[in-house]
């Protein structure tokens, strides 16, 4: 754009221009960074708790040092991230290295450089409850797989703090394709066994029209949190289709992370509302994918629930909303 010589706004216009064009570039960058690298970096996966934690370094045997140390022998490449984690698979494609994400576990920078005084101090106190109160949220539901149902949570070794005396080092490769070593002692991670999402399987079956073997499969994945609610335990987070599956037949969780605990979901009064919305989403996703086999599937899922409740469910009258009311009032 050329302006006259004698245009008084010629200067200023050009500045706000050059400023405009400046923030749009940087703007664009960050944007390709971000799509490029999914900004994974160490800064990201470490965090100087300001709060005493709760959380132990496990005790592990020399033979599970070993297997550790094997394990880790392998390179894990880059695969994905999530709400909390970026996630790594091992050569073998057998196992799963997670780090949390605390960029979004801790408060903003932007929040840490307000001053401590009104009317500024209320809200950042606030935000920075918030985000501490969310990260022992995360962190509570995963030191509950793990000493409590690890098997379905296929966790092999869970570091919530530092363990000085691990002494081992990962070896990965970010979606940049770059190697980095990463000294584990002093890094929050954990280390899980590799399987199927349900969703893939049902898509496998059900593309293949092996029916039986899907119902099989959602009759596994059923069995799995019956069992957890026999101790009192339920997944806060109902993605079932993505963050439940398999290693080989056996069902597990891919993410445990909104795990939580109470007594009270041993009644079957309390956890047939649960189980109802875990059906709910299964049938949903039958019904918007393979809606020929929905007929049947959705018959099949009102069976299962009536063998563990001994009650009728017509899955098309489920309220998500309603679900969600009741799981507030009871404190879930």
């Amino acid at each position: 754009m050329i302006f006259p010589n004698w245009c008084p706004m010629n200067s200023r216009l050009k500045k706000f221009l050059c400023l405009l064009l400046a923030f749009f570039a940087l703007f664009g960058a960050l944007r390709l960074y971000f799509r490029l690298t999914d900004d994974f970096r160490i800064s990201n996966i470490t965090y100087d708790l300001p709060f005493t934690p709760p959380w132990k370094a496990p005790n592990i045997t020399p033979d599970e040092h070993r297997e550790l140390a094997t394990i880790f022998k392998q390179k894990f490449s880059y695969i994905g991230k999530g709400a909390q984690c970026y996630a790594f698979v091992s050569e073998n494609g057998q196992y799963v290295l997670k780090f949390f994400k605390f960029k979004h576990l801790r408060p903003n920078l932007f929040v840490d450089l307000l001053p401590n005084i009104p009317p500024f101090q209320e809200f950042k106190q606030k935000s920075i409850a918030r985000k501490q109160h969310r990260l022992i949220g995360v962190f509570n539901g995963y030191d509950l797989a793990f000493r409590e149902n690890r098997d379905t949570a296929a966790l092999i070794y869970l570091q919530l703090v530092p363990n000085p005396d691990l002494h081992l080092t990962a070896t990965v490769i970010d979606k940049l394709g770059l190697t980095r070593n990463i000294q584990l002692d002093h890094i929050v991670f954990l280390l899980q066994k590799k399987g199927d999402t349900l969703r893939h399987r049902l898509h496998q079956y059900l593309s293949h029209e092996q029916l039986n073997d899907a119902k099989d499969a959602v009759t596994s994945i059923i069995a799995m949190y019956i069992s957890e609610y026999k101790k009192g335990i339920y997944d806060h987070d109902h993605g079932i289709l993505h963050n439940t599956g398999f290693i080989g037949n056996v069902p597990f969780h891919l993410d445990v992370g909104k795990l939580n605990k109470d007594d009270r979901m041993q009644q079957s009064d309390i956890y047939k509302s649960d189980l109802e919305h875990v059906l709910w989403k299964i049938d949903a996703w039958v019904k918007a994918n393979y809606p020929a086999y929905y007929p049947e599937f959705t018959k099949f899922l009102a069976q299962q629930y009536y063998l563990q409740t001994h009650e009728t469910l017509d899955l098309s009258s489920v309220d998500p909303k309603r679900f969600r009311k009741q799981r507030k009032l009871l404190g879930f």
